[in-house]
């Protein structure tokens, strides 16, 4: 049956006083689960197990920058569906009841919703996008912080997938017209209808209350999702990440089999061996969902009992959310708080958060050189690229490069980052000097009889597309960088006779489309 059972004490704390939930402010249900979200949401709109499951989400107020598709997210409840005017929904032979303003649709076939991103910027990018929404904002932000480790998201030389299989049994739609006003919680109704839009801290305060924009469109049912980063320098990658996801996915607990892929078993498994892979499954009955992969027997048994145990678990591909100003009376009041709070959200509560909510990875802010013995130390919190410069020489001091990183801060100021470099014999200097540091050390140092070499870095205002996120060194002419590097013209060991043909490399952010 249906998850109706009351709520424990122990899951939500009910106010006796007004008869809403306790919880921590602006946080809606998001220290609960998916199920647990659900609960609460029907049991505080009083509804039995007549009311249609996902009637406690459509026309919920929505926080699309917390998270995609989860009843966790939902800010507010702002409809007062108990008391409206019902209709009747049958499915697979049961009636169940639901708010004349609602309309439901039977889906015949699951769904599957795909996001790949070359750099995790990338990825917030696609992942924002994926829902038809107005607006170039980090939508969903939150999912990328629980899908993924804070240190996998630093990290360079990696790429994201999310590949999302959902078993609908039914789309909720709510077409919004001014006669939904009519169905608002009185509560609800009265802080946007008073809201004082000269106060931004008012607007703010609405927003964080109640979410920016209210659900539309939702798709009620089960889901299972598979979100992996994968390391670019250990993985095959002359293989098509986005197909290989997919493939993985299918193979694991999309409920098919790798024999039925184009992309070879051995494909996946270098895949998974190099991913740090997150899964989880909502909906239907939770002791079968844990079994998905097994057998395709099993991911079939699991599906067949969404129906039994549906939830919210993912968008219409158009319509999903509507901006809650949408709501307002259409009066002069009304219309000076709507564009009150659209000026306020596009101007400044929209490009606050998707600034906060911006994830890149660690880059360069300094670099130096050491020498010494085979044991010579950089200074601290640098890291040391393990080849000496002077590799082979048979003469000569051990030389070491050695790169200094920093944390992006979203909300702060960041650090000058190296954007650039330049290596020339003697008294050879770049061009526009001026804008570069030259590190005093020969790199040829202790090498007799061979040429001065200098190494000089730039440093300027961090920018994600021109900040180097790595430097390292590789040995051969013809010897390739690292998947996504590049690599210096100038040979550090010319003139030396003996030495190894050595190249510094250098990384950047990647941000082009994955293949």
């Amino acid at each position: 049956m249906y998850l109706l059972a009351s709520i424990t004490s122990g899951l939500l704390a009910i106010s006796a006083a007004n008869g809403k939930p306790i919880r921590n402010k602006h946080k809606g249900y998001a220290n609960l689960t998916s199920v647990e979200a659900t609960q609460a949401l029907r049991s505080v709109m009083r509804f039995d197990a007549k009311m249609l499951p996902g009637i406690e989400a459509i026309g919920a107020g929505y926080d699309p920058f917390a998270g995609y598709a989860n009843p966790a997210f939902i800010s507010r409840t702002i409809f007062a569906w108990d008391s409206v005017k019902k209709d009747t929904y049958t499915y697979q032979g049961k009636t169940y009841d639901i708010p004349d303003p609602v309309e439901a649709y039977t889906l015949s076939q699951s769904s599957l919703n795909e996001v790949y991103g070359q750099s995790i910027e990338k990825y917030q990018k696609n992942l924002a996008t994926s829902v038809s929404v107005e607006g170039n904002y980090r939508f969903f932000s939150g999912s990328v912080e629980a899908e993924f480790s804070s240190e996998t998201v630093r990290t360079k030389d990696r790429s994201f997938s999310r590949v999302q299989k959902s078993v609908g049994t039914w789309a909720l739609k709510l077409p919004v017209k001014q006669s939904l006003r009519n169905h608002l919680k009185s509560d609800f109704k009265n802080d946007l209808d008073t809201l004082d839009v000269k106060s931004e801290e008012a607007m703010q305060d609405f927003f964080e209350n109640y979410g920016s924009h209210f659900l539309t469109g939702i798709i009620i049912g089960g889901s299972v999702r598979q979100s992996s980063s994968v390391d670019l320098l250990k993985v095959d990658t002359s293989m098509k990440m986005s197909v290989v996801a997919k493939a993985s996915f299918n193979s694991g607990i999309g409920g098919g089999s790798a024999s039925t892929s184009t992309t070879s078993s051995t494909s996946i498994s270098n895949f998974e061996q190099n991913s740090e892979i997150n899964r989880e499954t909502k909906g239907g009955n939770p002791s079968l969902g844990s079994n998905i992969g097994m057998t395709p027997a099993g991911y079939k048994a699991w599906s067949d009992s969404v129906v039994d145990y549906p939830l919210f678990v993912d968008f219409t591909k158009k319509g999903a959310f509507t901006p809650i100003w949408k709501l307002t009376a259409n009066d002069a009041k009304g219309k000076e708080i709507a564009a009150g709070l659209q000026k306020y959200f596009k101007e400044v509560y929209a490009p606050a958060y998707t600034k906060r909510n911006t994830i890149q990875p660690d880059y360069i802010n300094r670099i130096t050189i050491t020498y010494g013995g085979k044991d010579a130390a950089c200074p601290a919190g640098y890291n040391r690229y393990p080849t000496d410069l002077n590799l082979d020489t048979g003469r000569g001091d051990s030389v070491f490069l050695c790169t200094h990183k920093t944390e992006y801060n979203s909300v702060g100021t960041n650090s000058k980052a190296l954007t650039d470099f330049f290596v020339g014999q003697g008294s050879a200097e770049p061009n526009e000097k001026e804008k570069y540091e030259k590190i005093d050390i020969d790199l040829n140092k202790g090498v007799t009889g061979s040429p001065d070499l200098f190494l000089w870095a730039k440093y300027e205002p961090y920018n994600s597309t021109t900040a180097y996120l790595d430097m390292g060194v590789v040995n051969g002419v013809q010897a390739q960088p690292p998947y996504g590097y590049h690599k210096s013209v100038v040979n550090l060991n010319e003139g030396t006779e003996a030495g190894a043909n050595l190249y510094f490399t250098w990384l950047v952010q990647k941000d082009a489309a994955l293949t």
